[in-house]
């Protein structure tokens, strides 16, 4: 999750305060800044894998509690705001 705000306060103008206007765009930004960081030797593969399969775990979790709902925290947050099985990366590091 850490990776995440780091991605959507170097990204958005609104630093990623504002749930209703992030989307999939947001999601694929995390994805390759997390890419883009392994590249340069910043982040491990292992590394790399283990932060995009906890933030995916966070964020289903999330969405199941209900955070996502009218009047909870997360309200407003888009359906596209999501990771996909696709977007974890291999333990070889590629997507």
């Amino acid at each position: 999750m850490e990776r995440l705000s780091a991605s959507l306060r170097l990204h958005r103008l609104d630093k990623g305060q504002d749930l209703r206007r992030l989307g999939r765009t947001d999601i694929v930004d995390v994805l390759q800044r997390m890419a883009y960081l392994q590249e340069q030797g910043s982040l491990s593969v292992d590394g790399r894998y283990k932060a995009v399969t906890r933030c995916r775990q966070v964020l289903r979790r999330m969405r199941s509690l209900g955070f996502t709902g009218s009047g909870h925290l997360l309200d407003g947050l888009a359906g596209d705001f999501v990771l996909r099985s696709e977007d974890i990366p291999g333990r070889g590091g590629r997507l």
